[in-house]
């Protein structure tokens, strides 16, 4: 699977509520760009890598005996899927 394969429905999501909340029907032929203009917020699957990289930089600080620490950097079995 697509690693943004989950995160599309939520995109879709956020757009539906923007697009509720400002009233605009699909009658009103508005992008999907403007509608993102018009609120000046960013889609949730930027919102989404952001926080990832922030947290994965965390982890990376931490010593290595910590278990966030260990449950990133460890070796997995040839048989398993991270």
């Amino acid at each position: 699977m697509h690693p943004n394969a989950d995160v599309a429905p939520l995109d879709a999501f956020d757009q539906w509520c923007l697009r509720h909340l400002l009233g605009i029907t699909w009658q009103d032929h508005i992008t999907n760009i403007e509608v993102r203009e018009r609120t000046g917020l960013p889609a949730v699957s930027e919102t989404i890598s952001q926080r990832r990289l922030f947290m994965l930089d965390h982890v990376s600080r931490m010593p290595p005996l910590a278990d966030a620490y260990e449950a990133i950097y460890q070796d997995i079995p040839s048989d398993w899927r991270r």
